[in-house]
């Protein structure tokens, strides 16, 4: 339930510039870290961005 939230908060509240930016330093920090748990929680969260950003795409594409 966490994650939707953070789906949602990311559609209402950043715009899609930030949204990249954020995307890619997290991608970053997943690729660097050395901890497993610190690369699982950091792909959880790039995951919830990716579905997040596609929602919005496919609400500005079809004007859901």
């Amino acid at each position: 339930m966490a994650m939707y939230g953070l789906e949602s908060a990311i559609n209402v509240a950043a715009p899609p510039t930030a949204t990249s930016l954020i995307f890619n330093e997290l991608t970053d920090m997943q690729a660097t870290s050395d901890d497993v748990d610190t690369r699982q929680t950091l792909d959880r969260i790039t995951n919830s961005l990716m579905r997040a950003l596609t929602f919005r795409t496919m609400n500005q594409r079809y004007s859901i």
